[in-house]
């Protein structure tokens, strides 16, 4: 039996997922006059002990409101690297890339005491 190649595996999951929020932010820019950011701590780990939910926030711009964990952000994908390798936190036009970077298996680990600490944001995922 070949090995398991964990990153091929969800190669098309992580494809489907960055076209979703690209089409979401280019939605936000041109019809609602918002942006997506990300307001929460940049440390994983610290999530995890905290329980907060790994989300992005809306934030209309003429106003500066905030509808907070408005969109799940799922591990490994391209958003979730320009947050956690480059500290980017507003997203208004597209989503930075990351050079060298590549969903590694410790997400995996992480993702599952992320969901399991949030059973009652699971519907997001779905």
């Amino acid at each position: 039996m070949p090995p398991l190649n964990v990153p091929l595996m969800f190669e098309p999951i992580l494809g489907n997922y960055d076209a979703h929020i690209r089409n979401f932010i280019h939605f936000l820019d041109t019809r609602v006059d918002c942006m997506l950011i990300y307001d929460g701590p940049l440390d994983i780990p610290q999530h995890i002990r905290e329980r907060t939910l790994y989300a992005l926030s809306v934030q209309h711009r003429p106003t500066k409101k905030i509808l907070r964990n408005v969109y799940p952000i799922m591990l490994g994908s391209q958003i979730d690297l320009a947050i956690r390798h480059l500290q980017v936190c507003s997203f208004e036009a597209d989503i930075p890339t990351v050079s060298n970077a590549s969903f590694q298996e410790v997400d995996i680990g992480r993702g599952f005491f992320i969901i399991c600490g949030f059973l009652r944001h699971l519907p997001y995922f779905l």
